[in-house]
């Protein structure tokens, strides 16, 4: 025998059966948006000559505090009878709804205000300056 082969004598190479191939499949990429931050409201309202200075914090959705300073017409310092606040979100069909204030002093009033969702809001305050005369100022608060 001959000790060199020619190439058709060469034994055919050896193929590997084919390995399967992992399918893995695509996995759902959640993002989360950062949180938006608080924005706390302070404003100053005014309406027939009544001021009221009214804060809102922390500004956002869920639970919130509220302080109103009210100062009667000609910036008296004579004690107001009462006051009282409602809050709407007309887009998105959410009516007037009260928001229990308690007085903290001679024309200071504070209370607890929740905000189901963002949007804007409108407040509204009524200012009974005696049992007979009351005063309904307006303003909208933005929660992010």
């Amino acid at each position: 025998m001959n000790a060199s082969r020619t190439a058709e004598q060469q034994p055919a190479p050896v193929q590997q059966a084919a390995q399967p191939v992992p399918v893995v499949p695509p996995q759902a990429v959640t993002t989360v948006a950062p949180p938006v931050p608080a924005q706390a409201y302070e404003e100053s309202i005014t309406a027939n000559g009544v001021i009221a200075s009214v804060s809102i914090s922390p500004g956002s959705v869920g639970g919130n505090e509220i302080h109103v300073l009210v100062t009667p017409p000609g910036g008296s310092i004579v004690p107001v009878a009462s006051a009282s606040a409602r809050v709407s979100l007309p887009s998105a069909g959410i009516p007037l709804s009260p928001v229990e204030l308690v007085s903290e002093g001679v024309n200071h009033f504070s209370g607890n205000v929740t905000f189901p969702e963002s949007g804007d809001w409108t407040l509204e305050l009524i200012v009974n300056l005696t049992e007979n005369d009351s005063v309904l100022l307006k303003a909208t608060v933005t929660i992010p």
